[in-house]
């Protein structure tokens, strides 16, 4: 069965595939990033907030209340630099906002398939930088986050073709 998510870079509609497709539910309210983009998805609204929650956690400087809300009591992360656990997330974001204390997430799309919700964002360590491209994966179980695999990668100067990384 099809699925849609409207990419906020383009008016056309991409198709996406889905176990259940339900009517479209709007993006995560108060979300700037997110606020034109239409999903279609079983629980993308649970699964997909779980996901933004933790990742605006980078933003807002709120680690506890994001982990209170949306990680499972077992959390398993796959970041080599990071340990497991909810306690772990919240240390490992309040010390990366302490090292980047201007650090701002933009999220430029959210896919959901399953029990996995992926981000794609631009991870700003410092204003006027080019940034990092992150890709996110979160598996979700029960409404909340039960694990973390995620890939980084520097945006580049110059590009070999004129597609942006985003």
């Amino acid at each position: 069965m099809r699925c849609r998510i409207q990419d906020r870079q383009s008016s056309a509609l991409r198709p996406f595939l889905f176990r259940h497709p339900q009517p479209p539910v709007p993006a995560p309210i108060g979300h700037p990033t997110l606020a034109r983009k239409t999903y279609r998805s079983t629980g993308f609204a649970w699964r997909g907030a779980a996901a933004i929650r933790c990742t605006q956690a980078f933003n807002d400087g709120q680690p506890e209340e994001a982990a209170a809300r949306a990680l499972g009591n077992s959390y398993i992360q796959h970041n080599p630099e990071a340990e497991d656990g909810p306690a772990a997330f919240i240390g490992y974001t309040r010390w990366l906002r302490g090292q980047f204390p201007e650090l701002h997430l933009d999220i430029k799309r959210v896919i959901a398939d399953g029990d996995l919700v992926v981000t794609h964002s631009n991870l700003h360590l410092t204003p006027g930088d080019r940034g990092l491209a992150v890709a996110d994966f979160w598996r979700v179980s029960d409404g909340t986050i039960v694990e973390h695999w995620d890939v980084i990668q520097e945006v580049p100067d110059s590009s070999k073709n004129q597609n942006t990384m985003f």
